[in-house]
């Protein structure tokens, strides 16, 4: 207990982040056996915009938030899993893009894809560093893997790829192909097609815990901009589970797994309202919590972290022309909000 004590006292006298106030990440991870408070290591990455602190962020449980990477115009970032590397897209100022690997504990940093007159996106890195898997539009146009030790590139799919995610134990690549609409579904081993499934962005929801299933949901039969219902999908079976119907005059958005049938969405009321608020439902589609309740704001890229039981979100007030985004964190055990960081992006967890 000392030495948790003692830990919270840092984290509340060193964890100043600019333009905020001090954030208490709660030190908490739930021990299956005993119901205490344990010491963790997670940590919070965001991409600031902030003039004077431009590039990835980085707030640790215990820790004081620090600058990992110092860099204008990057546009995105995948984190390798043991901490140790980032991927990231930087825009050049005379157009295209690049691509880099940075070594936090080296400090240093390497070009290694250009994209030329082309815009790289939505960049995943294989969980153990070694391959970069991203999409390209312009003069070229597809979703590519590259292997960094040998420097091969491989054509996946000649569609552009606007969804790339890895599953949490590294089983599987997921991404969405915008000219069929099919979330594609391949082994990560050999990149064999393991499934495909009729989908939209906005209706892919998150993986579970041990990478066996997702979340997705489905339009109506008419193809109108009505969502009616989400199901889980088993991958390996190649089977859905349908879960919930959704109430009339209402639409829920990327579902992200919570806790036993319980689930957080992004939800919006009516579909001429441009606010979207986060919610919790049940497996029945009932809305059993409200996190946001603030019609000025929207709400999106939902990051759950189940070791400290804290949702990270980023919102931006959509009634002003010069609103900037900001990183917002909900905590479960006190159900308070509080902001992480104005002018940022992209909250990702690293646990």
């Amino acid at each position: 207990m000392a030495k948790i004590n003692i830990l919270l006292i840092m984290l509340l006298t060193s964890l100043n982040l600019v333009g905020c106030r001090t954030i208490d990440f709660g030190l908490r991870q739930r021990n299956s056996e005993n119901d205490h408070l344990l010491p963790v290591s997670s940590c919070l990455y965001y991409l600031s915009l902030e003039t004077d602190r431009e590039g990835i962020q980085r707030a640790c449980v215990g820790e004081a938030s620090e600058t990992i990477l110092a860099e204008k115009d990057i546009q995105e970032y995948s984190i390798t899993r043991d901490g140790n590397e980032i991927a990231y897209i930087q825009d050049l100022q005379d157009g295209g893009s690049v691509i880099k690997m940075y070594a936090i504990d080296k400090k240093s940093d390497k070009e290694i894809i250009s994209c030329d007159a082309s815009r790289c996106e939505n960049i995943s890195i294989h969980p153990d560093g070694s391959t970069i898997f991203y999409s390209r539009t312009g003069s070229t146009t597809g979703f590519f893997q590259f292997e960094i030790d040998d420097e091969s590139e491989e054509l996946i799919s000649s569609s552009f790829a606007d969804w790339v995610d890895i599953s949490p134990e590294g089983g599987y690549l997921r991404f969405h192909e915008a000219d069929s609409g099919l979330i594609r579904i391949l082994d990560l081993d050999d990149l064999t097609l393991v499934l495909s499934y009729k989908g939209d962005v906005d209706l892919v929801g998150s993986w579970s815990s041990d990478g066996k299933r997702f979340l997705m949901g489905e339009r109506n039969v008419d193809g109108q901009l009505l969502i009616s219902n989400y199901s889980e999908i088993y991958v390996e079976k190649n089977e859905k589970e349908q879960l919930f119907t959704l109430p009339q005059g209402s639409a829920f958005y990327n579902p992200v797994y919570f806790r036993e049938d319980n689930y957080f969405v992004i939800s919006r009321a009516g579909v001429r309202n441009n606010s979207r608020e986060v919610q919790v439902i049940d497996k029945e589609g009932n809305v059993v919590d409200t996190i946001t309740d603030r019609n000025e704001f929207d709400h999106s890229s939902l990051q759950w972290n189940p070791n400290v039981r804290i949702l990270a979100y980023q919102r931006k007030d959509i009634t002003r022309s010069d609103s900037m985004p900001e990183i917002m964190i909900w905590d479960f055990e006190t159900k308070t909000t509080s902001i992480v960081s104005a002018n940022a992006v992209q909250p990702q967890w690293h646990h």
